[in-house]
């Protein structure tokens, strides 16, 4: 089994691209665990058409996001219930 936790709120055109490409990796590798990190009401909405891999997935709460424009070395230190910390 390869697990994998991935913070779903990163990245360009995050969170629809991230979901898509984690319910497209779970239905193409039956191996495959997944853990998306992120506001959980917004990543669950877009997780409705994903039953077949649902029990592969889970997904975890997080209340604060790291972003580009922040510093990456005090967003560490002080963003600690973001998905990069916790992953």
């Amino acid at each position: 089994m390869i697990r994998i936790y991935l913070d779903a709120m990163g990245g360009d055109h995050a969170p629809e691209c991230t979901c898509e490409g984690a319910v497209e990796a779970l239905r193409a590798d039956p191996q495959l665990q997944i853990t998306l990190a992120g506001d959980a009401a917004r990543l669950t909405a877009l997780l409705l058409d994903c039953e077949d891999v649902r029990e592969r997935l889970k997904v975890e709460h997080t209340e604060q996001t790291i972003t580009n424009h922040d510093a990456p070395v005090m967003a560490v230190r002080t963003m600690k219930d973001s998905a990069i910390v916790k992953g």
